[in-house]
């Protein structure tokens, strides 16, 4: 069952709520213990391990893209790989990694994995369709 992170004090995880500062969330944040396994989301071929933020309290973050058949790319941020650029994955089959700890640098937030997904062309696009 897909559980969403909901509202706290940093703001809300839903797609496209305005966020501190009045940025945009351009994802839907997934509410996950951390230590939890994640699982592709999508089928398809891990283009991407990146580290979401510059910012050197935030650089053990990591997260993990699949990019799938259509071209959409799919990011799941703040999980630990245990995938490599290049691996084939399975929706709901393949772990692609392990949900990591966000309340070290966020005390008050709920632990989650935030997915957002970029077409082609590099807009984002509403994840829920992918997640349902």
């Amino acid at each position: 069952m897909l559980i969403l992170r909901g509202t706290d004090k940093h703001g809300s995880g839903a797609w496209k709520s305005v966020r501190a500062g009045g940025k945009s969330h351009n994802g839907e944040d997934i509410g996950a213990p951390a230590g939890c396994l994640a699982m592709a989301v999508v089928s398809g071929t891990v283009t991407k391990l990146g580290w979401p933020s510059d910012n050197p309290k935030k650089q053990h973050l990591r997260y993990v893209q699949i990019t799938d058949h259509f071209g959409n790319r799919h990011r799941c941020m703040y999980v630990s790989p245990t995938v490599t650029k290049g691996d084939v994955v399975v929706k709901g089959i393949t772990q692609i990694g392990i949900v990591q700890d966000l309340t070290k640098i966020y005390p008050d937030m709920n632990n989650h994995v935030h997915y957002e997904v970029k077409d082609n062309a590099g807009r984002y696009r509403n994840p829920m369709p992918w997640l349902t």
